[in-house]
């Protein structure tokens, strides 16, 4: 394992900045990464194998080496702003802080650090939930909600023009300062598309996977949202299996047989049953996750959500 994890590190992610030999260096550095963490994997999980009290000991190794790369970017002066398992976000250091920094990390750890991502602007919000854009204007985005496969279209656009407005205001605290004001507007826009009712059902549509038996979970007397959708698909003759994936759209709630529905799956729905207060409030609490930390606030009060229906 620690030669796989050599190879890795010091040949193949090495070559990951050469445009040349980008495209393998980074899929062979990969696969090599997915190995390394099954390797992991089979410690905690793979029975006749699996020795728990390693797998805690490595990963308690990983928190002490974490916090401790943590009190001495401090110590250096490096204004740590964020650490999660194996990396440490610093604010604006320079090269020589840096270096200093690796050389006294592989000094007492034998573990060699280096730059994965320098980024103009970076805005974390949670736990493993941040986005950064890079200085060539490019936005990396990791663990947002708002980002994730089964977000509606409609979301991520959205959340996708706030990224190209910011990426305007990259080069100097001053002009990020000036480009997120624009932020609201464009959420203002969104709201106003909801309202008229313009969104396609494609575009509002969310995705989900039924991880649970949909023949038990359907004779229970409150279903969740995909359950929901899984019923509606099995009364017209569907019956939707556990893994597959539902396609539903949020409406105005009804009743049908006795239950109460809040949502339908796509294409059993029109544009004039759909909840349009439902979308405004999930967008705001979607965006609230990125605005909260810029100190973007997005007021929707009662009186306009009742404009919506």
């Amino acid at each position: 394992m620690g030669a796989i994890r050599d190879l890795r590190l010091r040949h193949f992610k090495n070559e990951t900045t050469e445009a040349s030999a980008k495209s393998d260096a980074l899929a062979a550095s990969q696969v090599l990464k997915l190995f390394l963490v099954s390797c992991y994997g089979v410690t905690i999980r793979i029975h006749g194998l699996a020795s728990p009290v390693l797998g805690e000991a490595i990963t308690a190794y990983g928190r002490h080496v974490l916090q401790s790369t943590w009190d001495l970017a401090k110590e250096m002066d490096l204004r740590p702003k964020y650490g999660d398992t194996d990396s440490v976000f610093l604010d604006n250091p320079t090269v020589e802080q840096t270096g200093k920094l690796i050389q006294a990390v592989s000094s007492e750890f034998r573990l060699q650090l280096a730059y994965d991502r320098v980024y103009a602007v970076c805005v974390l919000s949670t736990i493993k939930a941040y986005f950064g854009i890079l200085s060539n204007g490019k936005p990396e985005i990791k663990g947002l909600a708002i980002a994730k496969s089964n977000s509606p279209r409609f979301f991520q656009a959205i959340f996708q023009q706030c990224l190209t407005q910011l990426a305007e205001g990259r080069r100097s605290p001053s002009e990020f300062e000036n480009v997120k004001q624009h932020l609201p507007y464009i959420v203002t826009e969104a709201i106003q598309r909801l309202r008229s009712r313009t969104v396609s059902l494609a575009d509002l549509e969310y995705r989900v996977e039924l991880r649970e038996e949909p023949a038990e979970k359907l004779r229970s007397k409150r279903l969740a949202q995909p359950y929901q959708a899984a019923w509606l698909l099995e009364s017209q003759g569907k019956r939707p299996d556990r893994g597959d994936t539902i396609g539903f759209v949020k409406v105005l709630p009804f009743r049908l047989q006795g239950r109460q529905f809040t949502v339908k799956p796509t294409p059993q729905a029109n544009p004039k049953e759909i909840d349009v207060e439902d979308y405004g409030l999930s967008l705001f609490a979607a965006l609230s996750q990125v605005f909260d930390p810029m100190n973007i606030r997005l007021k929707l009060n009662q009186a306009a959500l009742s404009d919506f229906a």
